[in-house]
């Protein structure tokens, strides 16, 4: 019984790691929090995204009686490649509208980060070459927007 309960202790704490998946891009803003935020937002015109809307984590949180950095979850969308992306794989509605989340480090460091559209490719298995060339501008313009947003 002892090994079973060090076993459980262990695997636990093995899996609370901080470390980031190979699918997660993160990016360290040269702003503060309010400014990266609005150039998140400009960017996103700038790739001729729509801007969707905002989940703010940290007002959430202050709403139930707790406390969390900033922290928001930013959605976005291109209709037209969403819905040739769902029609090649409906299970893809799951990973859409695009997300970004900017959060803030206990040091008051500022963070944008997203999933690399690549790694749908992998979860929903997309063969079809006009869905691939889709993420692949995908890609594009996820980095184009951190990299925007965060200089």
């Amino acid at each position: 019984m002892k090994k079973i309960i060090l076993i459980t202790v262990v695997l636990l704490f093995w899996g609370c790691g901080n470390e980031k998946g190979a699918f997660l891009e993160e990016y360290e803003s040269k702003s503060d929090y309010a400014t990266t935020v609005n150039k998140l937002k400009e960017s996103i015109k700038q790739e001729g995204l729509e801007f969707l809307g905002e989940i703010d984590r940290k007002k959430i949180a202050e709403e139930n009686g707790m406390r969390l950095k900033e922290n928001s979850v930013f959605l976005f969308d291109n209709q037209k490649a969403a819905t040739k992306l769902i029609e090649c794989n409906p299970s893809f509605a799951l990973d859409l509208p695009l997300r970004v989340v900017i959060w803030r480090g206990y040091e008051g460091d500022v963070h944008l980060e997203y999933t690399n559209p690549e790694y749908w490719s992998l979860k929903h298995n997309i063969k079809d070459s006009d869905c691939l060339k889709i993420l692949d501008q995908a890609v594009v313009s996820m980095k184009n927007i951190a990299d925007n947003t965060t200089k």
